[in-house]
């Protein structure tokens, strides 16, 4: 529960980043509740995942099966990183949260099931130029 919490405050940590930089813009942008979450626990598995030992693993995906559904939405936005290589997310730690959170506010999503196969495609496209 504590790294899902740290997981919200780097997202918000993110947010607040683009909401300066967009001053200029007016932009008052803020991800929803589904995406938020879906983010935080995507943030969470991979911390868990590469920092975790098995117990904390098991305990994840144990939970995860009594979640609400909207916190299990991570699993779609892994399939986009996971399009990359399994180490995508150590090769280039929290940049791919920017480039999502960045991707979600462009094409103004509103739902994590609004991300089909395009955009799978541009995403993947912009995280690699990201990461070089």
């Amino acid at each position: 529960m504590r790294i899902h919490e740290h997981a919200h405050g780097i997202i918000r940590y993110i947010e607040s980043i683009i909401r300066v930089y967009e001053k200029l813009e007016n932009s008052d942008f803020q991800l929803n509740n589904e995406l938020e979450e879906s983010l935080a626990e995507l943030v969470t598995v991979t911390a868990i995942n590469n920092y975790g030992d098995d117990v904390y693993r098991k305990l994840f995906y144990i939970l995860d099966e009594y979640t609400p559904s909207f916190y299990q939405n991570w699993k779609i936005l892994d399939m986009f990183l996971k399009t990359l290589g399994e180490s995508v997310k150590e090769r280039i730690p929290l940049k791919w949260v920017l480039v999502l959170i960045e991707y979600i506010k462009e094409k103004k999503i509103n739902k994590v099931s609004e991300i089909g196969e395009a955009n799978r495609k541009e995403l993947t496209s912009r995280i690699i130029i990201e990461s070089l």
